[in-house]
């Protein structure tokens, strides 16, 4: 459904979109689970995220795939989750819930 002030469904991926046009050296924070902090932009975000979607339709997964990911809640976790929408791909998150320091099933 289109709303009264754009004329393009409201994506995933046009939101990154936009903010890689508009916003490009905003920075974009995360904390790596291993303690450091991991920093980056939305134009660099953008960028890694459309290499996910080059490396998905190169691995041969097809429009309208689903895709699982494995990763904490990071950059490493974002980026395959921008990227996968852009390709018409759908990406699943595998989500572990238990924090570092258990081990599973503890």
């Amino acid at each position: 459904m289109l709303g009264l002030m754009q004329d393009w469904p409201l994506l995933i991926h046009k939101i990154i979109d936009f903010a890689a046009l508009q916003h490009p050296r905003r920075e974009v924070v995360s904390r790596l689970v291993e303690g450091p902090i991991h920093r980056t932009n939305y134009r660099e975000l953008r960028r890694r995220a459309l290499k996910v979607a080059q490396r998905l339709e190169r691995d041969g997964i097809k429009l309208g795939d689903r895709v699982a990911t494995l990763a904490w809640n990071n950059h490493r976790h974002l980026e395959p989750g921008m990227g996968s929408p852009d390709s018409a791909r759908s990406t699943t998150p595998l989500i572990r819930a238990c924090s570092p320091t258990r081990s599973p099933g503890s």
